[in-house]
């Protein structure tokens, strides 16, 4: 499995972008006066749990204070823990970044001590995000989904993660 997870970081390294067909539905992030601010990723905020990647997820993000949100990430694979990932929303000068740290399950980092992976926001409409490499769609006040291109065999693969709302 470890050849895996290293194929998975490295393509979050690269942040490959994702074409989708609402492009020309989303609001393009070209100015100031139309760039989204945390206030529209407030949904985010609380549990979630679901399934991607052939395992289980859990997901947990908190609501924005002094400009960011943060939250952490648990992998699952046959009920054991692979990875963890403890990641910030940020509002910077230039727009919204998700930025990651990914940690193997005795935690020690996949990045180097002062990096992460970056996801800078490139477009928003009301509940579907698309940052360079990532989607994360809201399907419902319960549910949403996070789209991610992850490079494997040379080629590039989409991987769903759909989570539900812990209520």
């Amino acid at each position: 499995m470890k050849p895996l997870i290293a194929k998975f970081a490295i393509a979050l390294l690269l942040g490959v972008s994702l074409n989708i067909s609402t492009k020309a539905q989303m609001q393009v992030i070209d100015s100031v006066d139309n760039k989204p601010t945390l206030a529209e990723f407030a949904w985010l905020a609380g549990n979630w749990k679901g399934e991607g990647f052939g395992g289980k997820v859990e997901e947990s993000w908190s609501v924005a204070r002094d400009g960011a949100m943060m939250g952490m990430f648990r992998y699952l694979k046959d009920e054991k823990v692979n990875f963890y990932e403890f990641f910030i929303l940020v509002e910077t000068e230039n727009g919204i970044e998700l930025r990651i740290k990914h940690f193997h399950r005795d935690l020690t980092s996949w990045e180097e001590k002062n990096d992460y992976v970056t996801f800078p926001l490139l477009e928003a409409n009301s509940g579907l995000m698309l940052f360079k490499g990532l989607v994360i769609e809201k399907q419902s006040d319960t549910t949403f989904r996070s789209v991610v291109d992850v490079a494997m065999n040379g080629e590039i693969s989409k991987i769903s993660f759909n989570l539900v709302k812990d209520l």
